[in-house]
């Protein structure tokens, strides 16, 4: 499955990633428009600790509760214009310590 980020770089979903995603953090695959919305229209990009980004994007109801952070970890291949997801999950909140890399606000 292909999504388009905020730059419009064709982000990838491979089946084995999906795989991991609902393994691990279950409650992202009982909708998945959270992950797609949250690549397309972020409210936050920061840069992770290697060379993955973090779009982050806030939700005043989710599937776990009220008030969460969708995070989607994600590498870029800007030669390609092209991408992949790493994992996707839920959070209370963002990190204060990261490098922001671009804010909706």
């Amino acid at each position: 499955m292909k999504y388009l980020d905020k730059d419009n770089y064709e982000i990838d979903l491979t089946e084995d990633r999906w795989k991991h995603i609902i393994y691990f953090h279950p409650e992202m695959g009982v909708e998945m428009n959270f992950m797609i919305e949250t690549l397309k229209e972020p409210d936050l990009v920061q840069a992770g600790n290697k060379d993955e980004i973090l779009s982050i994007k806030r939700f005043e109801k989710t599937p776990v509760t009220y008030d969460k952070f969708c995070v989607v970890v994600y590498k870029k291949i800007p030669e390609k214009k092209t991408g992949f997801i790493i994992t996707s999950y839920f959070s209370r909140r963002i990190s204060k310590i990261r490098k922001t890399l671009w804010e909706k606000y």
